[in-house]
């Protein structure tokens, strides 16, 4: 019975340490500047779009791995706007069609604004036009995979939590019936 507790017990630490290790923290103060400025409307020269939620809440997820500071933030917001200022002449009426409305010049232009931003960052960023998937590889925050159809984050998933903390609860349980059975055969 010692030895169900003992590896229960290291099971749950183990658990348990990484979650924490994977714990996000706070979004800080120049991270919620580049959320915001990325939330904000972009102007086209058929109105404006916004960028979609879905998007917006990956590169949440990826500041919450990786912190930047205020020089980062100052440098990646100047190419936030410059990005923006080149999609003013690109007609559309969402963000996918302004993608799919652009030059190759003007998307080779993006990609080049959002390569550097993705280096001040100490992040990867890969362009592939034919599936099109913007991929930031960051050996800290891990990578994530924006698609135009679909957003997923490859490593670490909510899946693989809620499996390990499904693991715990499920050998607590099996512990708990191996336990009140010994009780009940020892007539305690």
């Amino acid at each position: 019975m010692k030895k169900i507790i003992a590896t229960i017990t290291i099971v749950m630490l183990v658990v348990l340490s990484v979650l924490s290790a994977s714990a996000a923290t706070q979004i800080n103060t120049d991270e919620q500047k580049v959320l915001d400025a990325l939330s904000g409307s972009i102007t086209t020269s058929d109105g404006s779009v916004t960028i979609p939620d879905s998007y917006i809440n990956q590169v949440k997820q990826y500041l919450l791995a990786k912190e930047i500071d205020a020089t980062e933030a100052t440098t990646i917001l100047a190419k936030i706007n410059e990005a923006k200022t080149v999609t003013k002449t690109v007609p559309g009426t969402s963000f996918t069609k302004v993608y799919d409305n652009m030059t190759s010049a003007t998307k080779n232009n993006v990609i080049g604004i959002a390569q550097d931003a993705a280096d001040v960052a100490g992040a990867t960023l890969t362009v592939n036009a034919t599936a099109k998937t913007v991929t930031i590889a960051d050996s800290e925050a891990g990578t994530f995979v924006f698609d135009l159809n679909a957003i997923k984050k490859t490593g670490v998933s909510g899946n693989a939590v809620m499996a390990g903390i499904a693991s715990v609860l499920l050998l607590g349980a099996v512990s708990y019936v191996i336990f009140a059975s010994r009780k009940i055969a020892l007539g305690k």
